[in-house]
């Protein structure tokens, strides 16, 4: 099978759930013989400001072919995008039909890429668009087309244009069964669906190794991903500092990751930024809980990874992907204010034996259900 798969970004550097989820899908399925795969992207490397930052061409990232094409800045106003974007969060009344189409009209893309996809989409057995915002490249040759949706519970995904790309495609992807319901209750009818998700390798990391290198030996939490406003990181700051006056103690914040919204300069705030590999897994291995504040997930690859290495996770219970993952698996717990948020964080510090309990079942769960072969043949399934 030849599959062209199209991201908006695309790389080794990428910060972004849905960019590394389908790049280690991609490489495994390479691996594994399953499917060839040619990567379509742009030569943009941030989504909340898109430019060209990469220069265009063809380039082998692991293995697999990547074509990036530059960004259509010509052809779309990025800043109407943003003003209707902002509408789509913060008007009560939302977007008319007619802005809602002017704002998918706007949505970034490469002119370019989808008139390269348009000449050569018979050479492909299926395109694979990843995630539903890569939505000019859907509208291309939609009876090859299936959407990885990555789908959150945001004013963007109850727009009628996004719903009419998804029922227009050949086949619909999840990541989770609340990310299929949620795109059932906004009116998605296509019947050809499948939850995939990924399958995850173990972390081999060591909270003895990090302790051994840090002269700072005071327990954290840990955050890891982009430091924005989608992510929900400014309550998440609020959350830690108010903790820390309700219940004062050494608890440090560390947070790997950057992006817009940084946090408070306080001593008790660490970023430390985008990390190599070995080091995230020995920090999350070391951390007292993961932390996950968003509200709108479709998935948390950073919640699996940190169950790999036995670390529990708090998580925001306004998202119902990450309420239904710990509730499932007993690897953590939810909040829903501040109350709850300190209750969870002082169970962990108080308790160490329950500590590890928890984190000991959310390392059986990814054990039972991320495992590659399972991902594999789910996908295969969908797309055969």
């Amino acid at each position: 099978m030849k599959i062209a798969w199209v991201f908006l970004r695309y790389g080794e550097h990428i910060l972004g759930g849905a960019e590394y989820h389908g790049r280690l899908m991609i490489e495994q399925l390479m691996r594994w013989n399953l499917a060839q795969v040619d990567v379509l992207t742009t030569t943009a490397t941030v989504h909340f400001q898109p430019s060209n930052d990469l220069p265009a061409g063809v380039e082998v990232v692991n293995g697999v072919r990547v074509l990036r094409f530059p960004i259509a800045h010509q052809f779309y106003d990025l800043r109407r995008h943003q003003e209707l974007s902002y509408y789509h969060f913060y008007r009560s009344s939302g977007l008319s039909t007619s802005e809602e189409n002017e704002w998918a009209r706007h949505m970034p893309f490469s002119a370019a890429l989808c008139a390269w996809l348009d000449a050569h989409q018979s050479h492909y057995d299926a395109i694979i668009v990843m995630p539903y915002y890569a939505f000019h490249a859907a509208l291309v040759s939609p009876h090859k087309t299936y959407v990885w949706a990555c789908l959150h519970d945001e004013p963007p995904a109850y727009t009628r244009p996004v719903m009419r790309m998804l029922n227009r495609s050949r086949g619909v992807i999840f990541n989770t069964e609340p990310e299929l319901a949620l795109a059932r209750r906004l009116g998605m009818t296509n019947p050809n669906v499948g939850i995939v998700a990924l399958g995850i390798t173990p972390l081999s990391g060591s909270a003895e190794r990090f302790w051994a290198q840090r002269e700072d030996r005071r327990p954290f939490l840990l955050y890891a991903g982009r430091l924005e406003s989608g992510k929900n990181v400014a309550e998440l700051y609020q959350r830690f500092i108010a903790f820390k006056e309700r219940h004062p103690s050494p608890l440090v914040l560390r947070l790997l990751g950057k992006g817009p919204e940084a946090p408070p300069e306080r001593e008790d705030i660490v970023v430390e930024g985008f990390v190599p590999a070995a080091f995230k897994a020995d920090v999350m291995a070391a951390a007292l809980a993961h932390v996950a504040p968003s509200k709108a997930e479709s998935l948390s690859l950073s919640l699996l990874e940190a169950w790999t290495v036995g670390t529990p996770s708090i998580v925001n219970g306004q998202c119902e992907v990450l309420r239904f993952q710990v509730t499932r698996c007993g690897g953590g717990y939810f909040y829903t204010d501040q109350e709850s948020f300190d209750n969870a964080v002082l169970r962990l510090v108080n308790n160490p034996q329950h500590r590890d309990e928890m984190g000991e079942r959310g390392r059986r769960f990814v054990q039972q259900h991320y495992t590659w072969p399972r991902a594999l043949k789910a996908f295969m399934e969908v797309v055969s």
